[in-house]
C-alpha cells in the first residue's frame, strides 16, 4: 500500500508548481454561490509550504520501504535470506528517520506518532522472525551472509550469531549422517578433504538494495583455502567467498 502512496507523492512533488497554480486560480472569474464554493475547495486544497516539506519527508520515509517490498517481491531469487537483514534495514532507517524528523523545531506530531507507531510493530514482527531457526538458516546459508554478518555487534546480540552456528551444524550433521548412509561412496565424501575448486565469478547484481543491507558483513567472509577442517567450519570461515555486490547469485553459487 505504500508503493502507491509513495507514487502518489512523487508525481504531487514533480508537479508541485501545476497544483499551486491550478489551486491558486480555482476561484478566478466565478461570483456568487460558485465563487464561495470554490474557495471552500480552495481552502481544503491549499498546500502550505510546511505541507510540502512533510510530503518530501515523507517520500524520505517510504523510499527504503518501497525498495525492500520490490526485492521481496522478486521472483527470480530466493527472499527468505533477506527477511532478517531488511528487518534490520528498516529498524535502522526508522530509528534514523525519528532522530531526525523528531526532535526539530517543527511540530510534526503526526509524524511523530506514525514513526514511533511504525517502529514499535516492525520489532514486534522482527522478534517473531527471530524465533523461527528456519530463517535464521535462510540468512546462514546465503554466501554473502553466513554467520559473519550476526557478528556485528553493532547490528546484532550475540547469542544470535551463536544460535545460527549451532543450527547450521545440526542441519549439517543430520544431513550428513542421511548421505553417508544412502552413499556407498561416503568415503570419498569425507568432511576433511580439502578442494581447490573456486565457483566461478557470476555477473553484477542489478539492484543493490540487498547487497547495501549485507555490506557489514562483505569484509568478513574472506578465509583462505589451504587448512584442514570441516565443511561447516570452511563455510563458516568464508571459503570461496561470494561478493556482497553479487548477491543475487546465491543459488548459482551453490550449484557450482
Amino acid at each position: 500500500r505504500w508503493n502507491s502512496v509513495l507514487a502518489e507523492i512523487e508525481r504531487g512533488i514533480q508537479l508541485r508548481l501545476a497544483i499551486n497554480l491550478w489551486v491558486e486560480q480555482l476561484d478566478s472569474g466565478t461570483t456568487g454561490k460558485k465563487k464561495a464554493a470554490a474557495q471552500r475547495k480552495k481552502k481544503q486544497l491549499f498546500l502550505s509550504l510546511e505541507d510540502w516539506d512533510l510530503l518530501e519527508t515523507l517520500v524520505e520515509v517510504l523510499t527504503e520501504f518501497r525498495d525492500i517490498t520490490l526485492q521481496l517481491s522478486r521472483e527470480d531469487i530466493p527472499t527468505i535470506s533477506m527477511l532478517l537483514p531488511f528487518y534490520k534495514a528498516m529498524e535502522r532507517h526508522l530509528k534514523t528517520q525519528i532522530t531526525k524528523h523528531c526532535t526539530s523545531s517543527r511540530n510534526d506530531s503526526t509524524l511523530r506518532r506514525a514513526l514511533c507507531q511504525g517502529a514499535e510493530k516492525l520489532e514486534k514482527h522482527f522478534q517473531i522472525a527471530l524465533r523461527s531457526d528456519y530463517i535464521l538458516l535462510g540468512a546462514v546459508l546465503h554466501p554473502s551472509i553466513r554467520i559473519a554478518y550476526f557478528e556485528a555487534q553493532d547490528l546484532w546480540p550475540v547469542e544470535i550469531a551463536q544460535r545460527a552456528k549451532g543450527a547450521l551444524v545440526q542441519m549439517y550433521t543430520k544431513y550428513a549422517s542421511i548421505r553417508d548412509s544412502n552413499s556407498s561412496q561416503a568415503g570419498n565424501n569425507s568432511d576433511t578433504v580439502q578442494s581447490q575448486h573456486t565457483p566461478s565469478a557470476a555477473p553484477p547484481a542489478k539492484t543493490n538494495t540487498f547487497a547495501h543491507a549485507i555490506k557489514a558483513a562483505a569484509n568478513a567472509n574472506s578465509a583462505q583455502v589451504g587448512e584442514v577442517m570441516t565443511e561447516t567450519d570452511k563455510y563458516i570461515n568464508g571459503f570461496y567467498p561470494l561478493p556482497h555486490t553479487e548477491s543475487d547469485r546465491s543459488l548459482l553459487w551453490w550449484k557450482v
